[in-house]
């Protein structure tokens, strides 16, 4: 096989070797289908890149005698899966419904999936009978019926799923006519599965004669889920037959999107009369099993094929392979197609770095090949912490370790052995990613990974006399050379650019000006605000670097250890703002902030006193030491005493010009 640089986002062939571990679960499936009594539906369930297809094309290939395999000049010297004389006794069918459906309207793409049926089955029988003019004439004949029921079987669909039709008076009308209506169209469908099977096997030797038709109905889940719904009806009611099967590729949670409309979102209440639905189409669900994947055999075929490894006996390494493998199973998962797309990324990703090497590739070639691998998967699978990772390349500071900071080489040495994935923190900003919040211990291990795999680089640096030890608490100067090639991939979305504001005053007038409109903030808030300022600004001094950009405010205290660690950060909203340190949340005058979850809510600054700022005490106790923390203390006491005191004296001035006026 030549040599090549992606892998295909085709289905897997039916007639090569089992990369997924499928074979048993295949060939059960099938023993049902071929011993299965008729009319019988059955839907292949699973997520959007699963193996939906891939597995269907397996069951074409040992139950339909109409299957023709690759030719073998072009396929690759690997184990043969088919049986040669393994029966097949149906004539299969497969019907694209995405193709059938695009740059359609609703209704045109249901009457288009269904016209594809038809047309399909048609053009199966035109191949395997030739000129058979009866065969031709009943093709003709079916295909009239279903123009003829064309706009009434769109709204037999429509109707089916509890959405208006145009007319419900036309439906009616359609349905009362002989002519026209989906019985009409039963009907001949079945006149036309009959005289295929009869033309058929009066040509075939009796061993080789099929009982009936599998119609395998793909890409159901790329259909907008209401059409998708609709489609599944009008097959139930119009090609319900004797003699054949349909099999669907369509999840349940596509089937449950599409009846919304007609049985509102789904709860535990209703979540029966989504089941009856589905029951009453579907005879039998088979959900692909991913779970029980062989992601290692698959992945090291992958790489194989694309030379990923310049040594052949790398991917031989068991060990090696476990570790690409945990990278992959902690991003894309067990879900083929996303695999696919990393390897792919990672090829690339891999070529740049062979006509440009850096000098951690020449020296620690398989640490290298982890890193760049983990550097990919971070990037397929979780954009928004690869993008952050750009930013802060020293993952040292995405861990919440300071208190007691190692000052030795050996007792940092120590440290290091002992991090794991919990050492990690994710900030509110990253955790609003729905699909990083999900996954977020999967990103921690990714983390954790990638700073073991860094550390390893440099401990081995130091041992060999190459590197000084009083950088060893930062992993930029690895992280960087892997980084480089990476950002060539990155599908990045153009941003509006950062405003940035020089001091609070600047930053307090531009969010409450007038002509501010929907984003103006409110005056209570700014006065709130300005409250939570004086008090933490009356500690900063030197200490503390404030930076102000959009609609934050973000505290930086400055380390024992040196540099600058974000203590906590203040969002503005228009009638509120949260203070954010950690994982800890303060919502103040507004309750319900976009993102924000699980917060404690106040309605002044003056009333968390109380709760003395617990995360945020901690945070500068770590970071500033004791003195900075009891400073903050006696600054905020001293500024609502003389808070207090102001308002006492304001009131005793307006008393005395009251007396005098008397």
């Amino acid at each position: 096989m030549s040599e090549q640089s992606n892998v295909t986002d085709l289905p897997l062939a039916p007639n090569l070797q089992d990369q997924l571990g499928l074979s048993n679960y295949i060939m059960a499936l099938c023993s049902f289908i071929k011993t299965a009594q008729t009319p019988m539906t059955i839907a292949v369930q699973g997520e959007w890149g699963c193996g939906k297809t891939s597995l269907m094309n397996s069951l074409y290939a040992h139950c339909c005698a109409n299957f023709i395999p690759p030719s073998s000049s072009d396929e690759p010297p690997q184990e043969h899966l088919l049986d040669e004389d393994e029966s097949r006794p149906y004539l299969g069918v497969w019907v694209n419904t995405w193709q059938y459906s695009m740059l359609k309207n609703d209704s045109d793409a249901q009457v288009a999936v269904i016209k594809g049926v038809a047309r399909e089955m048609n053009a199966q029988m035109d191949k395997l009978l030739g000129s058979s003019t009866t065969a031709r004439e009943v093709g003709r004949r079916l295909m009239n019926s279903l123009g003829g029921i064309a706009l009434t079987a769109a709204k037999v669909g429509i109707h089916s799923v509890g959405l208006n039709p145009e007319s419900l008076d036309d439906f009616r009308e359609a349905m009362q006519s002989e002519q026209e209506g989906p019985e009409h169209v039963r009907r001949k469908f079945k006149e036309s599965v009959a005289t295929y099977l009869k033309e058929y096997n009066e040509g075939q030797r009796l061993k080789n004669r099929v009982k009936g038709f599998i119609f395998f109905i793909d890409d159901l889940d790329r259909l907008d889920p209401p059409v998708a719904v609709q489609i599944l009806s009008l097959l139930k009611n119009l090609f319900e037959a004797e003699n054949c099967i349909f099999i669907l590729a369509i999840d349940y949670e596509v089937v449950v999107e599409g009846l919304v409309s007609r049985f509102g979102k789904k709860t535990e209440s209703n979540e029966r009369e989504f089941r009856s639905f589905f029951d009453k189409i579907i005879q039998l669900s088979f959900r692909v099993p991913i779970e029980s994947y062989q992601i290692d055999t698959f992945l090291k075929s992958l790489l194989t094929d694309i030379k990923f490894c310049k040594r052949t006996k790398t991917l031989e390494n068991e060990d090696f392979l476990a570790d690409i493998t945990s990278l992959v199973l902690n991003s894309c998962g067990k879900n083929p197609r996303s695999i696919k797309r990393m390897v792919n990324t990672l090829s690339l990703v891999r070529k740049i770095h062979e006509f440009n090497p850096s000098r951690i590739e020449r020296e620690y070639p398989e640490i290298f090949l982890k890193l760049l691998m983990a550097v990919v998967c971070m990037q397929s699978a979780y954009p928004r912490i690869y993008e952050e990772l750009l930013k802060r390349q020293n993952l040292f500071e995405w861990m919440d370790n300071d208190e007691n900071a190692p000052k030795t080489f050996e007792e940092i040495v120590a440290e290091v052995e002992d991090i794991g994935p919990g050492n990690f923190i994710l900030e509110e900003n990253l955790l609003t990613d729905p699909w990083v919040n999900k996954r977020s211990r999967n990103v921690q291990n990714l983390l954790n990974k990638l700073f073991h795999l860094c550390m390893e680089i440099k401990l081995k640096e130091i041992k060999d006399n190459s590197s000084s030890e009083s950088n060893i608490r930062t992993t930029k100067g690895v992280l960087s050379q892997v980084l480089q090639a990476s950002k060539l991939t990155f599908a990045e979305s153009e941003q509006e650019e950062d405003l940035e504001f020089e001091n609070f005053e600047e930053f307090i007038d531009f969010w409450t000006s007038s002509d501010r409109q929907t984003e103006k903030v409110e005056e209570e808030t700014a006065n709130e605000l300005f409250d939570f300022y004086e008090i933490f600004s009356r500690m900063a001094e030197d200490l503390v670097e404030t930076k102000y950009i959009n609609n934050e405010i973000r505290f930086l205290a400055q380390k024992q250890t040196g540099g600058f660690r974000e203590i906590f950060w203040v969002k503005l909203v228009p009638t509120g703002f949260v203070i954010q340190c950690g994982f800890n949340k303060i919502l103040v005058r507004e309750k319900k902030i976009k993102g924000v979850r699980n917060a404690l809510y106040v309605e002044t600054v003056e009333q968390f006193r109380g709760n003395e700022f617990g995360p945020i005490r901690g945070r500068i106790k770590r970071l500033t030491g004791r003195k900075s923390l009891k400073k903050w203390i006696n600054a905020r006491d001293e500024y609502y005493s003389q808070l207090s005191d102001q308002l006492e004296e304001t009131d005793t001035e307006e008393d005395f010009q009251e007396d005098d006026n008397n």
